[in-house]
């Protein structure tokens, strides 16, 4: 997973990843600071999201689209579907190499999907370069 999670950032440009606690997503940002969702599941987390989906009343293409494994739905910024969730968005799953069963996808977010003033890395660097303008300029 960490091997994948390297090789992700190198090829998507990511600086900065924020794992979240007892969660199966890891928050990326780019040199940019555009925010990504990664999301990994393996065999266990398939057959709960899948449980959770279908305890809840999900929409039938989800509940087909998980089981036959055509697609990986994004709860962000939730862990799993909970009844009445009605903006749902999914994307194609890739296998996790050397992971049998397991699944990710890497979904580019909406800045406004993360924390309003979260200090990113891309954001602490442009108000530096900032700083940096306007005392120069002194």
């Amino acid at each position: 997973m960490v091997r994948l999670l390297d090789e992700l950032a190198i090829q998507e440009d990511f600086v900065e990843y924020y794992w979240r606690p007892g969660q199966n997503a890891v928050l990326m940002f780019d040199t940019t600071g555009n925010p990504s969702a990664f999301v990994a599941w393996d065999a266990d987390e398939w057959a709960f999201q899948c449980d959770t989906v279908i305890d809840a009343g999900g929409p039938q293409w989800l509940r087909e689209g998980m089981i036959e494994r055509r697609i990986m739905p994004l709860f962000w910024p939730h862990e799993a579907y909970s009844a009445g969730l009605s903006d749902v968005r999914t994307t194609d799953l890739k296998p996790i190499p050397d992971w049998e069963g397991a699944f990710y996808s890497l979904t580019p977010l909406d800045a406004t999907a993360i924390e309003p003033g979260m200090l990113t890395f891309a954001k602490w660097r442009q108000t530096k370069r900032e700083t940096l303008r306007i005392a120069g300029a002194r």
